[in-house]
């Protein structure tokens, strides 16, 4: 029996998300009617504990999660559901060695199931204690061909994490070659070959990233990342290529929180590949958005100049003028803040805050401007403000070389800085043309161009190179690399942009039409339409998760926004042509209360499937919302037909036959019927809903009370206990306990613990005193649940408590407090 402790209670609840595709009953394999009934009572509770998830309270609800885990583990079920649930809840609890039997339950079931085959590798590893045990466990795993070859890659680079833990190199680059010859697209051992591999070139980033994008071309951090190594060779058109392969993505991804992150780098990509018109056409509605960021501004300043605008065009003066703006007030309140409460003899001759303002001012003069007198000035400035090295001495020197009368003094500051700088080098080529000195300018220009390949000077060097024919080449590695990009399987950029040519889903209800009290299930598939092998989970193209919200079709309509969510036994590559499917049940929490409270009625539910599920802010989000699925329309059929007595008693007449059904779901379905109807009753009578005119003399209580003391009856436990739980969402009134006393120590110890739940879950006064009854209960399983609530009561007590302490204390200082002394117009009164 697990054990529960009380933060195990607080995050216990949060892995019923698990379950979110439990059925009625497992109809994966044929089940024996000796085994019905258990089959039925451990989907109701896994589904009573997917309702827990799903409802406002759900942290709070933790201790009944464990109970009806407890229960589950007793009845030992060989529903994988169950034993998802059990090893999810064995993991919270720290039991990883009865977590990993779980997890190999399920992976017996499913052995191509990508993600359970994980779960089952890390609680193995994580109940053993030694790095020795682990080595020889892994080792063992390696060997065994019934394994799926990518999850003994995963196996593989546990090895190699185990081995790099002992400071063992050889033998976790070994381990790494290993996994990566199982699966070549392994994400983690990519990204640890390069970890472990001493200065590593750009070549084997580059091949990496290309691998990483092939398991999913949709990853825009990793295609900006290659992208970013692409500019530093100079291969800016295949840089432009990839930063525009992630934005792509990027913007057919929601949600979008904040400013594009590569915006800057990518511009500066365009401006590389000499193609400033289309920078502007793509950055300019990022204009007010990016105002603030000096970067934007001043390579939208370069893009305008470089497309041909004049000087003295609108959008260049305002760009000059925002930028000058911002290093000017930036000086000013340094300035301010440092002599602010200062005397004048006090104030500092030297102020290091200001200097890089100061020097940026110069820049902008500079760069932006040219205007070099403006330069000189600020950089003399930021040297009485403190400022001094290599970047001051460049300012200066470039000013003094690009005044009207060049200095040649600043042709010395610069010489040693171009064997470092570009920029330098680019300024000290161009006066060197200029003067007619081209030896000493080649020599310069050829300087800068091995110093960097991006970035302004790179683009102030390529133009003086096109100006004076010379020839700039690539290096080597950047040819081959060049090529790399160049020879991308189409079908890889395609599937990066168009994922749902490639990867199709669906969504179908299993009937045409459900009942009142008939659980609503919806069949999920997902099939490979392409040519090329598609990731499913982790790091890949779609979770093996897809999530729902819904709506109600009509003039009123009410929007349930977190419903269960769709898990899919899915392989690590959908092969081209494979299929994967599961079935989900979608009424819990707020949908099933809904429907519950509306028992009457026929809803008609628009249901929207979520590619790649993620919560945010309070909803449910598509993480790949190009793969999201057609919403479909789903139809629960009320009780009646037509707004009439006998219409109702028509409706209410089919229940006691349903009761005497020879089927046990039927009786089960009929035990929900009543329980709305119960609900239906007590919220007319209460006046929080209108029944029709022509029902209001028909809602007969005593007759619905009789219904109840019928399904408290049946032969069968799981009909009754099925009553009992159905009652949960019910205001609970006298008469309706009452009905239910007789079941109060039902022979079952499953009705009993069901009963526990519903009476301890409930405003009902005195439950305490039913719920001790509870913990003497003879069995463990429903003193489990009790002491679920009596914990919860225990907190609710100490917190009254509390407060009445508060007020009492506060009382007490208010009597021991001494009345103040009247005014003059206290007096007067």
């Amino acid at each position: 029996m697990l054990k529960m402790s009380s933060l195990t209670i607080g995050v216990v609840i949060a892995i019923v998300v698990s379950l979110c595709c439990s059925l009625p009953a497992d109809t994966t394999t044929p089940v024996k009617q000796a085994d019905i009934t258990k089959s039925l009572m451990t989907n109701s509770l896994l589904w009573s504990a997917v309702d827990l998830y799903h409802s406002p309270d759900a942290v709070a609800r933790g201790g009944r999660v464990l109970a009806i885990a407890d229960y589950l583990e007793y009845l030992d079920s060989p529903n994988w559901r169950a034993q998802r649930f059990l090893c999810d809840v064995s993991q919270t609890c720290g039991d990883f060695k009865s977590a990993a039997v779980q997890a190999k339950k399920q992976l017996n079931e499913f052995p191509n199931d990508y993600t359970t085959g994980l779960q089952w590798l890390r609680f193995t590893l994580d109940s053993l204690n030694t790095a020795t045990q682990r080595i020889d466990l892994l080792t063992a795993m390696l060997e065994k061909d019934k394994i799926p070859a990518e999850l003994r890659g995963e196996i593989a680079m546990e090895l190699a994490r185990v081995y790099q833990g002992r400071g063992n190199h050889d033998l976790a680059m070994k381990a790494l070659d290993k996994a990566l010859q199982l699966d070549p697209l392994n994400e983690p051992a990519l990204l640890s070959k390069i970890e472990l591999t001493d200065n590593p070139s750009d070549k084997l980033k580059v091949q990496t990233m290309l691998l990483l994008l092939r398991g999913n071309p949709r990853d825009w951090m990793v295609a900006s990342e290659l992208a970013a190594i692409l500019a530093k060779l100079g291969l800016a058109d295949q840089a432009v290529k990839m930063y525009g392969l992630a934005w792509d993505v990027w913007y057919s991804t929601a949600p979008q929180v904040g400013v594009i992150p590569f915006a800057n780098a990518y511009l500066n990509a365009m401006l590389d590949a000499g193609k400033p018109a289309r920078a502007i056409q793509i950055f300019s509605s990022l204009e007010k958005t990016l105002k603030s960021v000096e970067e934007f501004e001043s390579l939208m300043l370069e893009a305008y100049r470089d497309d041909g605008l004049e000087r003295h065009n609108p959008k260049i003066t305002a760009l000059e003028a925002s930028l000058l703006q911002k290093y000017e007030m930036e000086l000013t309140k340094v300035i301010i803040d440092e002599n602010l409460d200062k005397n004048e003899q006090d104030k500092p001759k030297q102020s290091p805050a200001a200097a890089h303002p100061a020097e940026m001012i110069g820049w902008y003069y500079m760069l932006a401007t040219n205007r070099p007198q403006q330069a000189l000035q600020y950089a003399r400035k930021a040297k009485l403000y403190g400022a001094s090295g290599e970047g001051l001495d460049a300012l200066i020197g470039i000013a003094q070389l690009n005044e009207k009368t060049p200095q040649k003094d600043g042709g010395k500051l610069l010489a040693p800085l171009a064997e470092k700088h570009s920029l330098p080098a680019a300024y000290l080529s161009n006066y060197f043309y200029n003067t007619g000195d081209a030896a000493n300018g080649e020599k310069y220009l050829r300087m800068g161009l091995k110093l960097t390949h991006s970035g302004l000077a790179y683009r102030k060097l390529r133009r003086l190179a096109a100006k004076h024919k010379i020839t700039v080449t690539l290096t080597p590695e950047a040819k081959e690399l060049k090529g790399l990009i160049d020879d991308i399987n189409p079908e890889v950029v395609k599937l990066a942009l168009t994922p749902q040519e490639y990867l199709k889903i669906s969504v179908t209800p299993t009937a045409q039409s459900f009942t009142v009290g008939e659980p609503i299930h919806v069949k999920v598939t997902a099939i490979n339409t392409g040519q090329l092998p598609i990731k499913v989970g982790r790091q890949g193209v779609i979770s093996q998760r897809l999530g729902f919200v819904a709506k109600t079709v009509g003039n009123d309509t009410t929007e349930f926004l977190a419903l269960p969510v769709a898990a899919w036994q899915a392989p690590r590559y959908l092969a081209p042509g494979e299929t994967i499917s599961t079935i989900v049940r979608l009424d819990a929490g707020s949908l099933e209360k809904f429907l519950q409270d509306n028992p009457l009625a026929t809803i008609n539910l628009q249901v929207q499937g979520l590619a790649s599920p993620l919560e945010y802010r309070d909803t449910v989000i598509a993480q790949q919302p190009l793969l999201n699925p057609a919403p479909i329309i789903i139809r629960r059929v009320g009780l009646i037909s037509k707004n009439t007595s006998d219409a109702y008693t028509q409706a209410m007449q089919q229940i006691p036959a349903m009761l005497d059904s020879e089927q046990i779901i039927t009786r089960m379905i009929a035990a929900r019927r009543i329980a709305a109807m119960l609900g239906y009753e007590r919220l007319v009578a209460q006046k929080k809903t209108a029944a029709p005119t022509l029902l209001r003399n028909a809602l007969n209580k005593p007759a619905l009370l009789g219904l109840l003391g019928l399904a408290i009856k049946d032969k069968e436990p799981v009909v009754r206990g099925e009553m009992v739980a159905s009652l949960g969402d019910v205001d609970l009134d006298p008469e309706i306990l009452n009905a239910l006393g007789v079941i109060v120590e039902d022979p079952s110890e499953y009705v009993r613990f069901r009963m526990a739940e519903l009476i301890g879950g409930s405003d009902t006064k005195g439950r305490m005193q039913l719920i001790k009854i509870y913990l003497l209960d003879k069995s463990k399983l429903v003193n489990t649940m009790a002491k679920a609530f009596l914990r919860s009561h225990q907190i609710e007590v100490m917190k009254k408590m509390r407060d009445i302490q508060i007020e009492q204390e506060l009382e007490k200082q208010k009597k021991l407090k001494k009345p103040a002394p009247k005014n003059d117009i206290d007096r007067e009164m």
